[in-house]
């Protein structure tokens, strides 16, 4: 049995989910526990994203799940030629605690819910820890340099994960 490190970037999830599978879809956390890694022992589960609408039940249930959410404000920003609503800091949370996770509880693998370059440094410390890192990403929102430093790549959006899914 292994000991387990998840650290799930919401954003990166939650976006392109919606955007490939449509509006109501929905990632599952719980199911992507019990279908990868259910023989193995979660030491710390971690999560971050955007704050959410007063009425979302939804950082309440992962928190009741054992995952320790922090949630970050939209910012307004220019980017791409236009204004947009980013959450700024979320990445380098993630990044801080997950390292701070893996150097007290010394987990055999960290589990990476991203596609986000931003995550690089993390995929480093892993490593230099001696932590076999699993990617689990989209297609289409993956940054191939974070990809190259991981041991595994999973690829959420593959038609054997569809039960990763709520619709």
């Amino acid at each position: 049995m292994r000991k387990i490190l998840l650290a799930v970037d919401n954003s990166n999830i939650y976006v392109p989910t919606k955007e490939i599978f449509g509006h109501d879809a929905r990632f599952s956390y719980a199911n992507f526990e019990k279908k990868t890694y259910s023989l193995d022992t979660f030491v710390v589960k971690l999560l971050t994203g955007s704050t959410p609408p007063s009425n979302d039940a939804f950082w309440s249930r992962m928190e009741q799940n054992g995952y320790e959410v922090v949630t970050y404000e939209q910012k307004q920003v220019f980017s791409e030629g236009r204004l947009r609503k980013k959450e700024k800091s979320a990445d380098t949370d993630l990044c801080v605690r997950a390292t701070e996770a893996i150097i007290d509880h010394k987990p055999d693998v960290l589990v990476l819910c991203s596609g986000d370059l931003d995550m690089l440094p993390l995929v480093k410390m892993a490593k230099k820890y001696s932590c076999v890192v699993h990617l689990w990403t989209f297609r289409k929102s993956s940054a191939s340099d974070l990809e190259k430093e991981c041991d595994k790549v999973f690829y959420i959006d593959d038609d054997e994960n569809e039960d990763l899914f709520l619709r």
